[in-house]
């Protein structure tokens, strides 16, 4: 059984609790509806992958896919004398 000034320790710390998740989601809330900024060089990098994509597009037309790569895998080399 609890005591009074116990109880009293027990609410103070459950406020506070409320206080701190209340904060923390007003906090949340905040960062969610700032929108994000566009860094100077964002469109750049777009530009330069778009450039790319069509430049390996014309690559494969004019020299054909490449052709598909195997993977060499570790395998015991069985060395018979």
């Amino acid at each position: 059984m609890l005591n009074w000034i116990e109880q009293q320790i027990q609410q103070q710390r459950f406020e506070e609790m409320v206080r701190t998740a209340q904060r923390d989601r007003l906090a949340q809330l905040v960062l969610a509806a700032k929108p994000q900024r566009a860094h100077f060089y964002s469109p750049i990098l777009a530009g330069l992958g778009r450039w790319l994509e069509a430049w390996g597009y014309r690559l494969q037309r004019r020299y054909g896919a490449v052709p598909e790569v195997t993977i060499a895998t570790k395998t015991p080399i069985s060395r018979s004398r």
